[in-house]
């Protein structure tokens, strides 16, 4: 069965590492697009949030529409959840590419701290990323764009780094403009993780959840690359 609102090869990997009830937190949620996908597959025990108060009113609409019983709430998950909202989670959930929007390397480190605090032991994260290597962007542009920021910051003129680029507008209820975004390359995540004092319990492209295949090569030319990690003790 399928789910409207959720990639296949998202819906794929929620199935495979969660059970439909667990609770669930889905942290960059938007306008509720992956968590009315995940009520109508059956998860009920949903809670979501977002930055955005436009997108979260947006998201209530649509699940009160579909009378879908989820808790939508603004909410930067860098702050933690309300205090109404219970305090330990089976899985936390950052989908649509939602830690690409975290700007520089401690605060990604910081969210995902975060995001182990928010877990019950054993309990998993499941993210995905841009690939900066899928081809959209050339290597040598990469290879510009690393030396330019490098030379910024020893110049103290940008605190941008590596990878960080600005991109077109994610959703106009959001922002208008451009937004920052950073691409991540390999092995980067999984230092992320260990940093955090997560387990890393899988990695794979979209291309290799569809398809059940195994390319450690090519996963990382893909154009999504979905990381799946679990609570440990540091």
């Amino acid at each position: 069965k399928g789910a409207q609102g959720l990639e296949p090869w998202a819906e794929r990997i929620i199935l495979k590492h969660l059970d439909t009830g667990g609770r669930i937190l889905d942290g960059g949620c938007g306008a509720g697009r992956e968590a009315l996908a995940l009520w109508s597959l059956g998860f009920k025990d949903l809670w979501a949030l977002d930055l955005s108060p436009a997108m979260v009113q947006e998201a209530r609409m649509q699940a009160a529409y579909r009378k879908a019983e989820i808790r939508f709430e603004p909410r930067n998950i860098l702050l933690g959840p309300p205090t109404e909202f219970p305090a330990a989670y089976d899985a936390v959930l950052m989908l649509a590419q939602m830690i690409c929007h975290i700007p520089g390397e401690d605060q990604r480190v910081e969210l995902l701290d975060r995001v182990r605090g928010l877990l019950k032991p054993g309990g998993k994260v499941i993210f995905s990323t841009h690939n900066r290597y899928d081809g959209v962007v050339p290597h040598w542009r990469w290879a510009l764009n690393a030396a330019a920021f490098g030379l910024g910051r020893a110049l103290g003129l940008t605190g941008r780094g590596s990878g960080d680029i600005l991109s077109p507008t994610v959703s106009e209820a959001d922002s208008k403009g451009m937004v920052y975004m950073h691409i991540y390359e390999p092995g980067e995540v999984p230092a992320l993780l260990a940093a955090a004092g997560l387990e890393l319990v899988e990695v794979a492209s979209n291309t290799e959840i569809t398809t059940g295949t195994v390319d450690a090569i090519g996963r990382y030319k893909d154009r999504y690359v979905f990381y799946v990690a679990k609570r440990r003790d540091k």
